[in-house]
């Protein structure tokens, strides 16, 4: 279940959110290897930014200092983005000093589900998707899925049900529509992230249900408020 945690960074198409940077290259260094991860923007500077993450539940808080601005216009500090990066010590999921190869925004920045209605979305009607996987890291429920296309989809949002908000097991909705596509399609990996306080902060709940479509079936799985262990539901 690596599949989208462990992404290659020629999955980010984008590297928009990066503010360009004078770097001395030499072909003669050893190439390092390239993580990427989903994390939070905790600081922002003229000439560096500070993100934070944690690898899975309630895994230790990571931080990592780069000495490259983000683009202002595009990030603020909380926005979730998933960004591929090198480390100093070559070694991924602990404190370091990165160097920021790509970075995207994520579907849902970190921000609170939308709240919707079954009567608003064609009972959170979504066409399929290819494969996807779900995470939790720390507050935030991270979500990856793919789809043949060739543009950027025209609904790709996870909402929760208005109602079951009270319910023990708020029901979360992943409803995605692609545009149309205007010639040859490939197949690609979006990511979003979006925050589980403002659900697991009610005293009636006690997890969530996520369901979504891929073209072998509906799924639901379940994220438990007190263990936070993602479980699939038979």
């Amino acid at each position: 279940m690596k599949l989208f945690r462990n992404a290659a960074a020629a999955l980010i198409a984008a590297a928009v959110l990066v503010l360009p940077a004078c770097n001395s290259s030499n072909s003669d260094t050893p190439v390092s290897p390239v993580y990427t991860d989903i994390v939070t923007v905790s600081q922002m500077g003229d000439n560096s930014t500070v993100f934070t993450f944690q690898k899975e539940n309630d895994s230790p808080l990571i931080t990592l200092r780069a000495g490259t601005a983000m683009n202002k216009d595009a990030v603020k500090v909380g926005d979730r983005v998933l960004i591929s990066y090198q480390t100093e010590g070559e070694a991924q999921f602990q404190n370091a000093e990165i160097s920021i190869v790509a970075a995207a925004m994520t579907y849902g920045k970190g921000g609170a589900f939308p709240v919707a209605a079954a009567d608003t979305t064609s009972n959170f009607f979504s066409r399929n998707v290819q494969r996807a996987e779900a995470w939790r890291s720390g507050q935030y429920l991270n979500f990856g899925f793919s789809f043949s296309t060739d543009r950027a989809p025209k609904v790709c949002r996870i909402v929760v049900d208005e109602a079951t908000l009270t319910d023990a097991y708020p029901q979360l909705y992943f409803i995605f529509e692609p545009e149309v596509s205007m010639g040859m399609t490939r197949e690609l990996i979006y990511y979003m992230s979006y925050s589980l306080s403002d659900l697991f902060n009610r005293s009636t709940c006690q997890g969530v249900q996520l369901n979504y479509s891929l073209d072998s079936g509906k799924k639901q799985i379940t994220i438990d408020k007190i263990s936070s262990t993602i479980k699939p539901n038979a």
